[in-house]
């Protein structure tokens, strides 16, 4: 995850992705990152496993990109 205002960026590295490993993601992300806002979006494509109804976002809010909105995915640029 990047921080658009102040360029900070936040990652974890894992052998792969499901929901069970976006907890994860999250709960490291909720203890290490100290926000200073009240509102933090956390903006999300459509993957699988960010759309479990069990996650628990904790400090962040989820944005969902529209379906099929690769133009709003820089990772595209890149050839990821």
């Amino acid at each position: 995850m990047i921080c658009p205002r102040q360029g900070e960026f936040y990652a974890l590295e894992f052998t792969h992705t499901d929901s069970e490993v976006f907890q994860i993601f999250l709960n490291f992300a909720n203890n290490d990152i100290k926000l200073k806002r009240h509102r933090n979006l956390l903006i999300c494509d459509h993957a699988t496993w960010h759309q479990k109804k069990t996650l628990k976002w904790e400090k962040f809010e989820p944005v969902f990109l529209p379906p099929y909105s690769p133009d709003f995915n820089p990772s595209n640029d890149y050839g990821f």
